[in-house]
């Protein structure tokens, strides 16, 4: 919140999703909510709503991917036409199409001004989300675009960045008094009982 404060009040736009246990196995999971906020989609939207939002975005932004916007109906649930540009029965090619519409749209915002993308709690990342950061990050090496991602420390969930453009944070465990001192501050209480506190902690 901090940094997303210190981001915001210098002007950049910050765009957030969020991965969960139970979405591990859908594609592209916390990039609803990423690419629902860079269209502007609303809950109460309608799907023609959400359709001309997305197609009005797109022709602003990157008039040249207009064609592979239909790519987006079935992650934001739109009615765009499918057209022949779209129409291939390969995997392979449709996920490039998709990987090269959103990489355009995110060149174009970054132009205007940063952009971060903000995905929290990663060590629950679908496997095309990853694969679609690596995209990213290696397609929009010298735009005005930060990927801040956050998860636990577990080895086993292999997050694959370019390394000349990451930086990691560790964030140790907080000490015992650091953590009652959380826990004081949450609670807005000067002191709390020790049998308290230890059951908290």
């Amino acid at each position: 919140d901090e940094f997303n404060n210190y981001l915001t009040g210098r002007g950049w736009t910050i765009l957030g999703g969020q991965c969960y246990s139970h979405t591990i196995e859908n594609p592209f999971a916390p990039w609803i909510t990423v690419l629902g906020s860079f269209f502007g989609l609303a809950a109460t939207d309608t799907i023609e709503d959400r359709s001309q939002k997305v197609l009005q975005v797109v022709k602003l932004s990157s008039p040249g991917q207009i064609e592979l916007a239909p790519l987006l109906n079935t992650l934001l649930t739109l009615s765009l036409p499918i057209n022949e540009v779209v129409s291939s029965t390969d995997d392979q090619i449709l996920r490039e199409q998709f990987f090269s519409l959103v990489t355009e749209l995110f060149r174009s915002r970054s132009q205007r001004n940063p952009l971060m993308v903000l995905i929290e709690d990663v060590h629950w990342i679908d496997n095309s989300s990853n694969i679609l950061m690596k995209h990213l990050m290696t397609n929009l090496s010298g735009c005005r675009f930060l990927l801040c991602l956050t998860r636990r420390p577990q080895p086993e969930i292999k997050i694959d960045l370019p390394p000349t453009s990451s930086s990691f944070i560790t964030l140790n465990e907080l000490s015992k008094p650091q953590a009652i001192g959380l826990i004081l501050t949450v609670l807005g209480l000067s002191e709390l009982p020790d049998h308290v506190a230890t059951v908290i902690l």
